[in-house]
């Protein structure tokens, strides 16, 4: 139902924003791409939304002072001019109304997090302007899950600038532990990221030191561990995936045998050390953790940089790896990150895909993957975080938040499996409700997966 709704506000939505839309095309939308030098002088507006509370959004990009320099230069080449407009909002909300009525808003915008835009049709596709913003660029826009925020019913309408420095980080990508260093050293434990250079990282040897980490010495009461979100990062490093292919065709695969067993271990976990583990929110974690009552936490990236960091002395590490996953493949599902789309009543929208195509190009001074790690300095004392950062941001997972509910389904199983609930269990209360969201959200895009595939490994 809830699609069948969609869907009709979608096509109203459409009809209105191109019945109300000027056509207002020239020469260069229509012409060869050696004869798309000259955009008229056409103002080109690019609104974004408000970031100001993002760490994302540290270095000020389209503010910064190389992107001022960028865009001059395109203007210059392309005898155009762009324009920055501030929208006040979180993700344009405040120009929603205008969209939905109709109005011209502006021809791109730049936000964290696009999914509620992208799944009303706010945005134009981008399949048809490949020519123009070659999505299937993993280096300059990321890997399939970076785009994976972007895609809706097989069609892709948003992009990431994965070149430029410090984004890296999705928000919300909850699969890593922050690592209290300070009570590691002081009291003689294995180090997580030393058991994990050593390929020792895995559910066995999380299950040994979760008894080692519990500190209780008279000035020092700490547990091992606080698991803060859900169990989805854990069954993403067994291997898991939202879909499976039987016979050519994709199925929900949220009761795999790798979701299943991910499960199950973690109940058995949770129970077995339960005297090792805790489960507060974020908001009573940190000031726990950073009081020396925790040794590990589950937490994200982004996170770790705003609340904790480089003088707290924190090293970070991924979900521990389970029997089915890939060693050295590390996973996490993230929120929403940074991205780039043109509106769908854009009207100049090749001249907008280049444009973002360049914007996107790699900050000077930050050419290789080397120098981009290290922006991260500043709040990583051991490269070997560094790694994980980038390592993780190529294998990341959307989450499908607030499309699909498969958040619901994990935060659920996470609650029941700290209970000792098995699998079977969990599946008679849950899993119908999670099988139906991937059915509606994640299987549509399937085809688009293998088309982008397909073109990345020509």
């Amino acid at each position: 139902m809830r699609k069948i709704i969609s869907f009709v506000l979608i096509s109203a939505f459409i009809f209105i924003l191109c019945s109300c839309s000027q056509n207002n095309d020239i020469d260069y939308e229509t012409g060869s791409l050696d004869s798309l030098m000259d955009f008229g002088g056409y103002e080109f507006s690019i609104m974004q939304s408000d970031l100001v509370e993002s760490e994302q959004e540290r270095f000020g990009y389209l503010q910064s002072d190389i992107m001022k320099a960028r865009i001059a230069e395109i203007s210059a080449d392309w005898n155009c001019s762009i324009k920055i407009v501030i929208d006040g909002s979180e993700n344009l909300g405040s120009v929603f109304p205008t969209l939905m009525a109709g109005g011209y808003v502006c021809e791109i915008a730049y936000m964290i997090g696009s999914s509620n835009l992208v799944s009303v049709g706010a945005f134009h596709p981008l399949n048809d302007l490949k020519d123009y913003i070659d999505y299937t660029n993993s280096e300059k826009f990321g890997a399939y899950g970076i785009l994976e925020q972007g895609i809706y019913d097989g069609n892709i309408y948003t992009v990431s600038p994965a070149l430029w420095p410090g984004k890296q980080i999705p928000i919300g990508s909850y699969g890593i532990f922050a690592v209290n260093e300070n009570l590691v050293k002081r009291y003689g434990l294995d180090d997580p990221r030393d058991l994990l250079e050593n390929h020792e990282w895995t559910w066995d040897t999380f299950e040994r030191i979760l008894p080692e980490y519990v500190i209780n010495d008279g000035s020092v009461r700490a547990k091992s561990v606080n698991i803060t979100h859900s169990i989805l990062d854990f069954a993403l490093m067994n291997g898991a995936d939202y879909v499976t292919v039987r016979e050519g065709r994709p199925f929900s695969a949220i009761d795999s045998p790798e979701i299943t067993e991910t499960i199950d271990w973690c109940s058995d976990v949770f129970s077995q050390y339960s005297s090792c583990i805790s489960f507060d929110d974020h908001d009573t974690m940190v000031p726990k953790f950073l009081g020396d009552q925790l040794v590990m936490t589950q937490t994200s990236i982004d996170q770790v940089i705003r609340f904790m960091g480089y003088t707290d002395n924190i090293g970070i590490v991924p979900m521990p790896c389970g029997p089915n996953g890939e060693y050295g493949k590390w996973v996490s599902a993230y929120s929403e990150n940074t991205c780039f789309g043109i509106l769908v009543n854009a009207k100049k929208p090749v001249a907008s895909a280049r444009i973002i195509d360049r914007l996107c190009d790699v900050w000077e001074d930050y050419e290789t993957e080397d120098l981009r790690k290290d922006f991260y300095r500043t709040y990583f004392s051991d490269s070997r975080d560094i790694d994980l950062i980038f390592s993780i941001f190529k294998n990341s997972r959307w989450n499908y938040e607030p499309n699909a509910d498969l958040l619901e389904f994990f935060d659920s199983a996470t609650e029941d499996a700290g209970s000792g609930r098995s699998s079977a269990e969990i599946f008679s209360k849950y899993l119908g409700k999670a099988k139906q969201s991937v059915e509606e959200y994640i299987i549509p895009n399937h085809q688009f997966f293998l088309q982008y595939e397909k073109a990345f490994n020509e």
